[in-house]
């Protein structure tokens, strides 16, 4: 059987999702949908891996997985030539003195004893090109983190992604497209129409904020408007929930994908009406995790002895207080999970809090908190990306995880966590209440109630038998629905009866 995947390759989830098919003997390829520069996890297994751009391929998987870039790496013509040699001497003239006065700048500022009111006059005017922060303090404060001049010359400037990027647009140019997206959609759609896979199968929707199935509907509109086999999606998180309500693109767009694809998998049934109402007239085929089953065993990770021993707080981060171009998270609620923790200083004392995943001004919260109060907190940023081997290694030192939300499908933190014994503090969302009884298993908590969330947090500090019991019942859920003999036979089962069912 032949399986394409169109998903985010960067990604733990579907690295998760893909594994599942590593015994089968089938040939399943992952296309990344967006024509940027991508990370490749270390974890995914895949007959051939299809990307944009070069880019560093983790040791483990360099030899057992195929990589094809969709975007020619070097010039077609003699003319090209010539513009990619005058390209790379440009960048390299440009990059060279701006990101060596950007270091001399930053610790100029760092060492200066000059006056702040001068300091303040100077930045001002930077902030003018650089277009941060709005008050001299703020920009202050990025600058003793190494997070203001950092990207000038790491990221931003870097040379080498410079001129891929550059490059590509000239080569899609050469070949008469009209933008690099349209070059990238091409190369999928002859993908499709030469390989022919027996499913097509998007993993999420919209990962990050970002359109996943864009490429994708371009390269049908380039198949005459019809793929020669079914295109199915999974549902993931707030794709169907939040993300079609914040604007009337994002509306259309999930209007296009859900009015165009055969057959759809969900996380819970609140997935089928969202659906319906967005166009959706395919076949619900499974409700299943978005990221595959439990394949570890708690007595390999957790610290031995009752949960209710453990001494660690984990806290998943993001947060709306920023918008998503300044790294915040539309649906996160953290800030509320914050409050609580000033709330709760006389129980949490003996604890140590682990904040993940943090967006920036959960970021600023930890350091008010860590300033003003004897709280022992670690601050994780969003823009770190934890070995998942760690992620689990961490939650299996923890007696509580909080991820307050406002909205969600069902989220892989919930799953790993109670998988590893861990007492869940969770927005009370629709699809968590299918797995989480409130008082009994966990606590569904209202996101924006700061003391509905310090009550939870309370109890489950100072009542062990409840936190014991809780895990007790959780290993069952996981066991029964969760575990990985049981999610990977159902998966391996839609695909094979698929081509029977669209």
């Amino acid at each position: 059987m032949k399986v394409l995947f169109v998903a985010e390759i960067g990604s733990i989830h579907v690295a998760r999702w893909v594994n599942q098919l590593k015994d089968t003997g089938w040939d399943y390829r992952v296309f990344e949908p967006l024509p940027v520069s991508t990370n490749v996890r270390s974890e995914i297994r895949a007959t051939r891996l299809y990307l944009p751009f070069e880019t560093s391929i983790p040791k483990e998987i360099e030899k057992g997985v195929e990589i094809e870039y969709t975007i020619p790496q070097w010039p077609l013509s003699g003319k090209l030539k010539l513009r990619t040699r005058i390209l790379r001497k440009s960048i390299k003239l440009l990059v060279g003195p701006v990101s060596l006065l950007a270091r001399i700048l930053r610790k100029s500022v760092i060492l200066s004893t000059l006056p702040i009111t001068f300091i303040a006059k100077v930045f001002r005017k930077g902030l003018r090109l650089l277009g941060k922060h709005p008050s001299p303090k703020g920009l202050l404060e990025r600058i003793s983190n190494r997070e203001l001049f950092e990207p000038l010359y790491s990221k931003r400037l870097d040379k080498e992604y410079m001129f891929r990027v550059l490059h590509a647009k000239f080569i899609a140019k050469e070949e008469k497209t009209s933008s690099l997206f349209d070059l990238h959609a091409t190369k999928l759609a002859d993908l499709i129409y030469c390989w022919k896979p027996d499913v097509i199968h998007s993993l999420g929707m919209f990962v990050n904020w970002q359109n996943n199935s864009l490429a994708l509907l371009e390269a049908r509109n380039k198949l005459g408007g019809k793929f020669p086999c079914p295109w199915i999606v999974s549902s993931w998180g707030a794709d169907l929930d939040l993300y079609p309500h914040l604007g009337e693109t994002q509306w259309e767009e999930t209007e296009a994908v859900m009015s165009s694809c055969d057959g759809l998998i969900i996380e819970g049934n609140r997935d089928i009406a969202l659906a319906q109402k967005l166009g959706f007239h395919g076949l619900v085929l499974e409700k299943l995790p978005a990221f595959g089953g439990v394949t570890w065993k708690p007595e390999d990770i957790c610290l031995p002895g009752p949960v209710s021993k453990r001494r660690v707080i984990v806290l998943k981060g993001r947060d709306n207080t920023d918008d998503v171009t300044s790294g915040g998270d539309p649906q996160g609620r953290a800030m509320t999970a914050m409050r609580a923790f000033e709330l709760c200083q006389d129980v949490l004392q003996p604890y140590s809090i682990v904040i993940v995943q943090a967006t920036p001004a959960i970021e600023q919260q930890a350091k008010i908190l860590q300033a003003t109060t004897t709280l022992k907190i670690a601050v994780f940023p969003n823009s770190i990306s934890f070995p998942y081997k760690q992620w689990l290694n961490l939650l299996g030192t923890a007696k509580v995880v909080i991820a307050v939300t406002a909205s969600d499908g069902l989220p892989s933190t919930l799953v790993e966590a109670i998988s590893l014994g861990v007492f869940p503090i969770h927005s009370g969302l629709e699809i968590i209440r299918d797995w989480i009884q409130d008082g009994k298993n966990g606590f569904l908590v209202s996101p924006d109630d700061i003391h509905a969330v310090a009550r939870a947090l309370r109890t489950a500090l100072v009542d062990d038998e409840l936190v014991d019991n809780a895990a007790k019942i959780n290993a069952k859920i996981i066991a029964n629905n969760f575990s990985d003999p049981v999610v990977r036979s159902r998966v391996i089962r839609l695909y094979e009866n698929l081509p029977q069912l669209c």
